[in-house]
């Protein structure tokens, strides 16, 4: 069985490609939009479990 954590890494790599492919025109950016993406859906992801700890 999968962890929610691979399952999260896996849909936020798949959309940040597909975000940065749709987005932007040069390789080199979307490379740095992909990446940048990337680290914001994980970040806000693990910023948002974190606040919802304390609650049942």
């Amino acid at each position: 069985m999968a962890s929610h954590f691979l399952v999260l890494s896996i849909f936020a790599l798949l959309v940040s490609i597909g975000f940065a492919l749709l987005m932007r025109d040069t390789s080199k950016e979307q490379i740095r939009f992909a990446i940048f993406s990337f680290v914001c859906f994980v970040g806000s992801a693990f910023v948002i479990g974190w606040l919802m700890y304390p609650f049942p």
